[in-house]
């Protein structure tokens, strides 16, 4: 009776269809691990830089603990990588979204202000898409804004939760390229029932909101 059970158990889960599997990993990979290497590396050339000045001691000791914290965020990239390859949730996300958005906003290449206003739990779903899109946004904002600062901003309210990455950098930044990644993060988005919303004039300032829907 109890194999029975388990049987028809198993059989009523729904079975990925592998592209799309392998499509909702990439963007997982894309969105939030590739944004975390590239702070890793900006981590790790300003300490290269730090110990090749050959400086006093205090900033040897900076220099020593801009690579500590590289070396910590390295190696939660690789746990991140074998969980995502699982389809199990970003490690990051272990200990809740607030959590995950400080993480994301001390490691930025660019300085980030950082407004949560989440009174109530959100789903998972809608805590991983927030956290791919800031991740995503905010790598974007280092390699492609010129941008000296950036601010981040979640807000739920009832029925819908709001992200917002502004940025002073130079503006100009297109959805439209299919291979983009906006272009990704905007299906990722729809697909989890929101819509991303951009304002990116030339000159800046940049201006990137995704809306999902929320706890009733």
């Amino acid at each position: 009776m109890l194999q029975l059970v388990a049987a028809s158990r198993d059989a009523a889960v729904p079975i990925e269809d592998p592209v799309a599997r392998m499509d909702r990993i990439e963007r997982n990979l894309h969105d939030g691990t590739q944004a975390r290497l590239i702070a890793v590396a900006t981590l790790l050339d300003l300490a290269m830089s730090r110990l090749a000045a050959c400086t006093p001691q205090h900033e040897l000791e900076e220099a020593r603990a801009l690579l500590a914290v590289a070396h910590g965020h390295a190696r939660d990239c690789v746990t991140d990588i074998r969980v995502l390859l699982r389809g199990g949730r970003p490690a990051a996300l272990a200990k809740g979204l607030e959590s995950a958005l400080a993480d994301l906003a001390a490691v930025s290449a660019v300085p980030v202000e950082l407004h949560l206003d989440l009174p109530c739990q959100l789903p998972a779903q809608a805590q991983e898409v927030l956290y791919f899109s800031a991740a995503e946004l905010l790598a974007n904002v280092a390699k492609h804004s010129g941008a000296w600062r950036a601010t981040v901003e979640v807000v739920a309210r009832k029925g819908t939760v709001q992200l917002r990455v502004e940025d002073d950098g130079v503006g100009g930044a297109n959805r439209d390229d299919p291979g983009g990644g906006l272009a990704g993060l905007g299906l990722r988005v729809a697909a989890a029932g929101g819509c991303l919303q951009l304002d990116s004039p030339p000159g800046g300032p940049t201006a990137i909101v995704v809306v999902l829907p929320g706890p009733g």
